[in-house]
């Protein structure tokens, strides 16, 4: 196990905002289940502005109390990477963060959350992105996936919220606190109470400030604001470049809708490789799954298949290997990423997409 009064030297993501840590201390990397058990004995043992680095796999959900500035991230991305609560059912409460020191902020990067109900954000300021919330909630909780109060702010960036449901707010509550979403995706999510549609299908905004941009609001429902419920002395909601479609009503009130329009059905049914994700989830996610950015999943095409024979394997990793390092003219294909030469990036695309090309 690390001996963490000696700080590893470990390169930071540039786009990760962390605090300096004390005595000018390098920041580290925290690996989970490498040299802390569970992520909860890493942030123990972390110092402000460190990163906790969990590792692919279905990790049992554990109650994360985060109260240090930290960034919590998946090494593999949030489609490798899931929190699974289907034990333990809405009795988990997943992570919660609370008292955190003035100016601080926590980041939340690139995880699938399954199960469990009322993830709690009580301190400071709060950013997920890439995360993924899949049937979150249950009777006696009002914000299935994440409640929010007494925090700073929160933003939220390519993110999935995915048959949530609670008594209240299906997928999001916030309580005074401002929220800020960017391209991020809810669908199916539902507010009931009692056996009866209740308010705030996607989420419900309470004496709460809140941006909306980029994002989409599928078949969510409840009786009030089917997809958004502003209340109370809310200021008007900003909403920018967003789609709507068959959710039970869009909003309730005071939804300012710039540049809007309608989504179809699609998004939920089109899963090309049946892994029962649906492919635009799996594109908001992980875009590297679509490198020639042509809005289909890469593994769908069989782009990869680069000798054609309706599986990417050796074959095709050989053919990367032998124009590694060339502009990949030779072979036209090669340089997958298209970025002017066949190398790791495209090596990397070759094993992600091994096996068998989707029917």
């Amino acid at each position: 196990m690390e001996n963490h009064s000696k700080h590893i030297l470990a390169p930071i993501v540039a786009a990760t905002l962390v605090s300096p840590n004390p005595c000018g201390a390098q920041a580290a990397d925290l690996r989970v289940p490498q040299d802390y058990p569970s992520v909860q004995a890493a942030h123990d043992a972390a110092l402000e502005g460190d990163r906790i680095l969990v590792d692919a796999g279905i990790h049992a959900a554990e109650h994360w109390v985060i109260t240090k500035a930290i960034t919590i991230e998946s090494a593999h991305g949030p489609l490798a990477t899931v929190i699974s609560s289907r034990e333990k059912g809405a009795a988990n409460k997943g992570f919660e963060i609370r008292d955190l020191p003035v100016g601080a902020e926590v980041l939340i990067l690139g995880f699938t959350f399954i199960g469990g109900a009322e993830n709690l954000i009580t301190s400071g300021s709060s950013v997920l992105s890439r995360c993924r919330f899949v049937e979150c909630g249950g009777p006696g909780s009002y914000g299935g996936a994440l409640r929010i109060y007494s925090a700073n702010s929160v933003r939220l960036s390519e993110c999935a919220f995915e048959r949530c449901r609670a008594d209240g707010a299906g997928a999001i509550a916030t309580f005074g606190v401002s929220l800020d979403v960017s391209r991020c995706m809810f669908l199916q999510n539902s507010a009931v109470l009692g056996g009866q549609p209740s308010e705030g299908g996607a989420m419900h905004l309470l004496d709460a400030p809140a941006t909306i941009e980029s994002s989409t609001f599928l078949a969510n429902g409840a009786t009030i604001g089917g997809a958004i419920c502003r209340w109370w002395n809310s200021p008007t909601v900003v909403v920018s470049n967003t789609r709507f479609g068959q959710n039970s009503s869009d909003w309730n009130c005071c939804i300012s809708c710039i540049s809007c329009g309608a989504v179809s059905g699609d998004v939920l049914t089109m899963d090309c490789n049946s892994n029962l994700i649906p492919d635009s989830v799996e594109l908001l996610l992980e875009p590297s799954r679509d490198l020639d950015l042509d809005g289909v999943l890469d593994s769908c095409q069989c782009r990869l298949d680069l000798i054609a024979d309706s599986t990417v394997n050796a074959a095709d990793m050989a053919i990367v290997l032998n124009f590694w390092g060339t502009n990949g003219s030779q072979f036209p294909g090669v340089d997958i990423d298209g970025d002017g030469i066949v190398g790791g990036s495209d090596l990397a695309a070759v094993l992600n997409a091994w096996g068998p090309c989707a029917q």
